[in-house]
């Protein structure tokens, strides 16, 4: 019986560890902006390296932020790096 509740609490602590990362989706965009503001980048120049308006950089990180329930770039940046969503670029 010990084995059994052992195993099946293994289960659930895996579960809990993947399911934020795959519960979030980010568009490919939205990950590249984050992964551009992440190191270190302006809007401006994630723009210039996407070929993209400093506009629409933001409108992707205000929908990345919206989809992470983050409140600003820094923290967007945090939480995406934490759930493993940046960890094929990084």
């Amino acid at each position: 019986m010990v084995f059994l509740a052992n195993h099946v609490y293994e289960r659930l602590t895996d579960i809990e560890n993947i399911t934020p990362a795959r519960s979030v989706m980010l568009t490919e965009r939205e990950r590249d902006c984050v992964y551009w503001t992440a190191a270190g980048k302006t809007s401006g120049e994630v723009g210039i390296i996407l070929e993209i308006s400093e506009n629409t950089v933001n409108h992707y990180l205000s929908s990345a932020a919206g989809k992470l329930d983050t409140a600003n770039k820094a923290h967007t940046v945090a939480k995406a790096i934490r759930l493993g969503l940046l960890n094929s670029r990084l």
